[in-house]
């Protein structure tokens, strides 16, 4: 199964901390994210990545316009199964989740 997603995330705002992601995935990005944000143009039409994973550098990046994917099953389920119940997830864990 893949999910390619297309999404306009909401607009950013200081009074708000930088999402984060919700796990750490092996291969993951976030180690990388200095040598990687260093690389990354400074102007761009539309961020893609085709292995989403823990999307370290997304959420760092935080575009104004995104296609995300990811092939495995497993994250595809947790990313719809934090999406579908934001409002349990923020008033059981006392977290402020960005809705996409």
């Amino acid at each position: 199964m893949n999910l390619a997603v297309k999404i306009n995330p909401p607009t950013k705002t200081s009074l708000l901390s930088p999402p984060r992601p919700v796990l750490k995935w092996a291969g993951g990005k976030q180690q990388l994210l200095p040598v990687l944000l260093s690389k990354t143009p400074k102007r761009y039409n539309k961020y893609i990545e085709a292995f989403f994973g823990g999307g370290a550098l997304f959420f760092a990046l935080e575009p104004d316009k995104a296609i995300i994917s990811e092939s495995n099953p497993e994250l595809v389920n947790l990313y719809n199964t934090v999406s579908n119940n934001m409002d349990f997830h923020s008033d059981n864990l006392g977290i402020n989740f960005l809705q996409f």
